[in-house]
């Protein structure tokens, strides 16, 4: 057995899933697992998922602002557009009539403006150049 402790483990658990899409995750959880058994800590596993737990929700929320049109967007395609998890994103709309079309997604740290009019303005910016 290892001197590594349950909330050592959960913590570097959630950094990895916080610093990586959704798509690798189920390589985290392998990786967890050879980690586990190869240290002798197996054992630990419940313990680990469980101060995962604690740690996920005690972590700060991200709010998301969603400008839209008419056109519907669900809160799955936002994560997905962000690549966020569900327990850490706070999710607000806005109907903005200004908006043609598409959808102005913002955070804390970056926007990402898939409107009709910045479409046509990169568009016409590359025609331009």
């Amino acid at each position: 057995m290892s001197n590594i402790s349950e909330k050592q483990y959960a913590q570097a658990l959630y950094l990895a899933f916080t610093e990586t899409n959704a798509d690798a995750q189920d390589a985290i959880i392998s990786n967890l697992e050879s980690t586990l058994r190869n240290n002798g800590d197996w054992v630990k596993y419940a313990k680990v998922i469980e101060e995962f737990e604690k740690i996920a929700n005690e972590a700060p929320k991200q709010e998301v602002k969603i400008m839209e049109t008419h056109e519907v967007v669900t809160d799955a395609q936002v994560m997905d557009m962000m690549n966020m998890r569900a327990k850490e994103t706070i999710i607000t709309k806005e109907m903005d009539d200004d908006l043609v079309g598409g959808v102005i997604i913002r955070t804390e740290s970056e926007q990402i403006d898939l409107s009709v009019r910045n479409k046509l303005e990169t568009l016409r910016n590359n025609l331009v150049s």
